[in-house]
């Protein structure tokens, strides 16, 4: 699994984040695995770009988190 998310680009890991956060048909609700799933997205982004839009869900996250 680890290879696997070792080779998958930051944007696809957020996006699997945003899901496992809301929750769809095919990936349950999972709070605690998003913010680690941004985690691992933010050390793989290859570019400020990429970094700043983990850092924007992960802080869009955690504030949905606190209310």
């Amino acid at each position: 699994m680890l290879k696997l998310m070792v080779s998958t680009p930051s944007s696809i890991l957020v996006e699997l984040a945003v899901r496992s956060f809301v929750g769809s048909r095919d990936i349950p609700k999972d709070h605690l695995r998003s913010i680690n799933l941004l985690d691992f997205a933010e050390k793989q982004a290859k570019s400020e770009k990429e970094k700043h839009e983990v850092k924007y869900y992960k802080l869009l996250l955690q504030k949905q988190t606190a209310n």
